[in-house]
């Protein structure tokens, strides 16, 4: 659903959903929320990839240092840097705020999850 990192919105669209969301709106919160992995968990078909990240931290905790390493600051800025590098000039300015957004608000909210297990 939300793997594509907001591929299939228009622009159009897509310039909508970020007024929304600056004015309160919650869609693209939702879209963060319900994004979903191409894998699952056995019992749960349709986990989010929060659920999932959550999951592995706590049944397997030999991973734990793995994926806190994933999640830091420092991947994020990575990750950021090479977005901006790589794929903005592609994109209007809106979409690239609002995958950067996608970006910032996931991180933070996997190493949230991830800290309170």
């Amino acid at each position: 659903m939300a793997r594509g990192l907001i591929w299939n919105w228009s622009d159009e669209a897509l310039k909508q959903h970020l007024k929304n969301y600056e004015q309160g709106g919650k869609k693209i919160d939702k879209y963060i929320k319900k994004a979903s992995p191409r894998i699952s968990i056995e019992g749960n078909a349709n986990i989010n990839h929060f659920d999932l990240v959550a999951h592995v931290h706590t049944q397997y905790p030999k991973y734990q240092e793995t994926i806190n390493e994933l999640l830091s600051f420092n991947n994020q800025q990575l990750v950021l840097e090479m977005y901006s590098r790589e794929f903005a000039k592609f994109f209007i300015h809106e979409r690239n705020q609002l995958v950067k957004l996608i970006i910032n608000t996931r991180f933070n909210n996997l190493r949230k999850l991830t800290t309170i297990l």
